[in-house]
């Protein structure tokens, strides 16, 4: 699994926890904050979303997709793909502690 860029109302010496829908996410990784955005473990939140979600260790490429949304996150690159549209990353996806 991968770190993604969330935005989050955080600040950098507390704890970070991420609600969706009023409940509690818990990760076995724990969220943190580089650059003043904040990484999640992508295939926890993405799963929670109900999204089926594939990583291709040859490519270092983790992808994401649900109900005909495609999500592509290379590894250390300044960009995302959401549907073949390619977005500026202000901090790139990143492999921490095996996620």
């Amino acid at each position: 699994m991968i770190m993604i860029c969330v935005f989050l109302n955080v600040h950098a010496d507390e704890n970070v926890t991420v609600y969706m829908n009023g409940r509690l996410i818990e990760f076995d990784v724990q969220p943190i904050v580089i650059d003043g955005r904040t990484l999640v473990p992508m295939r926890k939140l993405f799963e929670e979303l109900g999204a089926a979600v594939d990583w291709d260790g040859e490519n270092n490429i983790a992808t994401g997709y649900s109900k005909g949304i495609y999500v592509m996150l290379p590894i250390g690159r300044d960009y995302y793909n959401i549907d073949e549209i390619v977005f500026s990353a202000d901090v790139p996806a990143q492999e921490i502690n095996g996620r």
